[in-house]
């Protein structure tokens, strides 16, 4: 993370001197993506900043972030595009406001298209940054975590003791 002025810029390297997954700021700061050799943007949200760049240099996709806007649809174009760049020696910078939600799934469609996280790991994803991306023991967090996942797990298992002991019964009846 850099702090430039008020603003605080996040971007992390995906592909090394290739792709890069950040922030509205870091697309919005014509020094810092200088600093980067980022010769292409893909704007993943609903207002495209204002930027200096020539024509076909950036692709913006007007998408909401709410878990129920078509996003799908749009990863064919987000995929090609960014393969594209690369292939000629571009650096792509893939944001959204954050930089967390809409532009990490364009970046995982790009990377891995048939990534689908259970969602526990999907929780134990958000419980990782949560921890400051340091889970151990002694965090309160990660505790926290763990305790409820132990309930769940304990749940779980009740269920189907209940579950089990209810079906014999049922196929004896059967008969």
């Amino acid at each position: 993370m850099v702090v430039v002025g008020s603003q605080t810029i996040s971007t992390s390297e995906i592909l090394k001197d290739q792709l890069y997954l950040g922030n509205l700021s870091a697309a919005q700061s014509p020094k810092y993506r200088k600093k980067l050799g980022i010769t292409h943007l893909v704007s993943v949200c609903l207002e495209c900043p204002s930027t200096s760049g020539a024509p076909g240099t950036r692709l913006h996709i007007a998408v909401e972030d709410t878990e129920y806007e078509d996003l799908l649809i749009h990863l064919p174009t987000t995929t090609r595009f960014i393969q594209e760049v690369l292939e000629e020696g571009g650096r792509v910078l893939v944001h959204c406001v954050m930089g967390v939600s809409r532009s990490a799934t364009v970046v995982a469609a790009f990377r891995r298209p048939q990534v689908h996280p259970n969602y526990g790991f999907i929780k134990q994803l958000d419980t990782y940054a949560k921890c400051q991306f340091e889970p151990c023991s002694s965090n309160p967090v990660y505790r926290s975590w763990k305790k409820r996942s132990m309930q769940d797990v304990t749940a779980f298992l009740n269920q189907l003791v209940d579950t089990v002991s209810i079906v014999p019964d049922k196929l004896l009846l059967n008969r």
